[in-house]
């Protein structure tokens, strides 16, 4: 079935907290991953665990819901919706993003991730004075 790596990824994705992070990325990605989002660039599940391990640092809850998803050979495109809460965020409420993922793998493994998100919603919306700053931009001040 051309969804079941999909379902697979969001499942351990969906498991994924500060405690388990190297179990649940040895289960997802190769060894010598390339990992991209708005922040920055990764190669290889080392520096990929370190960096959710910082990403992690102050997560409540963070869920992805699959929204749509699209396979050709071994490469995947998902649009998810992500539900996250943090401890510095938002006054611990639900933050709300929606983005895409390019997934390549091989051997069960994802090998290359892309993800396309709003950085400012997930993010520089959250925080005080600057949110409500960047709200006015987007909405023509």
């Amino acid at each position: 079935m051309p969804d079941q790596p999909v379902e697979h990824f969001l499942s351990n994705m969906n498991r994924l907290n500060s405690a388990n992070i190297n179990s649940v990325l040895d289960k997802v990605y190769a060894e010598h991953v390339t990992f991209i989002d708005p922040v920055k660039q990764i190669d290889g599940r080392d520096k990929l665990s370190h960096y959710f391990t910082e990403l992690y640092r102050g997560v409540e809850r963070c869920q992805f819901t699959l929204k749509h998803s699209v396979c050709q050979d071994q490469h995947y495109v998902m649009e998810w919706q992500m539900t996250l809460r943090h401890k510095q965020l938002a006054k611990h409420r639900d933050i709300v993003v929606d983005g895409i993922s390019v997934l390549h793998y091989a051997a069960d493994r994802v090998t290359y991730q892309r993800d396309y998100y709003d950085l400012g919603a997930m993010i520089y919306e959250q925080v005080p004075l600057l949110g409500g700053l960047i709200k006015k931009i987007r909405h023509g001040l």
